[in-house]
């Protein structure tokens, strides 16, 4: 038996006791996911916090790394970084001020509300990370979405 597979069991039977018609069954299927992302969030951002505390973060190349790979991380679980200023999800960036010295820092960058890029929040030190959910991408151009976002009507 694979590790972890104890757990499919009990993730099959908790599907199997949805309701057989899909409007009923997707509104419970989505109260599922939520509570599972956001129960997933509580339970690793302290164990994150406290793996990224034992990485190497001096250098440039070694924040860069620390982010692309915590974003990597999140995002195979579904999960984003809550940046403390907006409260969006934010994603983990490497960068450095030009100066009088050259200083690495980390940046949190957000999408505002007309969907561009925004740098928000900036440290030397990695902050600890709040996580929360990952929102499902949006489909601009996705059909679904040119027809008003309606369901579409039964026979």
């Amino acid at each position: 038996m694979e590790e972890g597979s104890h757990w499919r069991p009990k993730v099959k039977r908790l599907f199997e006791s949805l309701p057989q018609e899909y409007p009923a069954a997707r509104e419970i299927a989505a109260e599922i996911s939520h509570a599972f992302h956001a129960e997933l969030a509580a339970a690793m951002e302290p164990r994150l916090n406290n793996y990224l505390a034992t990485l190497r973060q001096e250098t440039y190349e070694e924040k860069q790394t620390l982010a692309a790979w915590c974003n990597h991380e999140l995002r195979l679980m579904r999960l984003s970084i809550r940046c403390p200023r907006t409260g969006r999800e934010a994603t983990l960036l490497a960068d450095i001020v030009s100066g009088q010295y050259d200083t690495p820092r980390f940046r949190l960058q957000i999408k505002d509300e007309r969907g561009r890029s925004a740098r928000t929040y900036a440290a030397k030190e990695l902050p600890l990370l709040e996580l929360m959910e990952h929102s499902p991408r949006q489909e601009a151009l996705s059909r679904w979405a040119r027809f008003g976002g309606e369901e579409p009507r039964q026979r």
